[in-house]
């Protein structure tokens, strides 16, 4: 902090010390509302490419594959399972591994394509989320844990689905055939949420200085005072 000191003499000499305080440069502010409208905006291009962010997969190699979430239903059953995808690079995606629940019973998604373990289907494990129909004709093959039954779900040329729960070739207690009973929507990216919380630190850390700056120029005023 810097002194301006004027003497004026009249009678006796005075001194009077003036603090100059030096101006700073405000700091700017961003609302909430902007930091996340900046994230939601900037997340879409880092899929596309412009500027990736990287994620960590669990076996430590950078990659931005996402996950997916998958339903199917009929009249007598409900699916729905998350699904971990790589991507084929040409707007397909593997699934790798997956779980969730077929009506009460907890299954799980057998990876792979060929024959299944029991020999009732053929599967390969594609995904084809901007296509119709997401699934193609060998399509994904899951396994209730709890009757060991195996759960295969696949896409027809026409459009429509086959729902289809075997435990060995002929044996098929559920043979469901649907026009459109499956959804597959992408679960929203890790670089989504990394963008939302980089700018709400951001946003702190602006707050944080400029009280900083205010509480120390008023410890300067109050020491000079006294």
């Amino acid at each position: 902090m810097r002194f301006k000191i004027d003497m004026t003499t009249q009678g006796s000499q005075q001194i009077q010390v003036h603090p100059q305080v030096k101006r700073r440069t405000p700091v700017p502010q961003l609302s909430i509302g902007a930091i996340l409208c900046i994230a939601f905006l900037l997340a879409p291009m880092s899929h596309a490419g412009l500027f990736p962010i990287p994620v960590i997969l669990q076996d430590g190699v950078q990659g931005a594959d996402p996950l997916f979430a998958f339903t199917d239903s009929g009249p007598t059953f409900l699916v729905s399972v998350t699904l971990n995808a790589n991507s084929n690079g040409n707007g397909t995606f593997t699934a790798t591994s997956g779980s969730g629940f077929f009506n009460s019973d907890p299954i799980v998604l057998i990876p792979g394509s060929g024959i299944s373990p029991s020999g009732a289907f053929i599967y390969d494990s594609v995904l084809y989320p901007a296509a119709n129909p997401k699934l193609d004709i060998d399509g994904l093959l899951f396994r209730d844990t709890v009757t060991g039954a195996e759960l295969n779900i696949w896409g027809n040329a026409n459009g429509t689905y086959s729902t289809y729960l075997g435990f060995g070739p002929g044996n098929y207690p559920l043979q469901y055939n649907s026009p459109a009973g499956i959804t597959l929507g992408q679960v929203p990216e890790p670089g989504t949420w990394f963008l939302m919380l980089a700018g709400l630190s951001v946003l702190l850390f602006l707050r944080a200085g400029r009280r900083r700056v205010a509480e120390k120029a008023g410890t300067g005023l109050r020491e000079l005072r006294l």
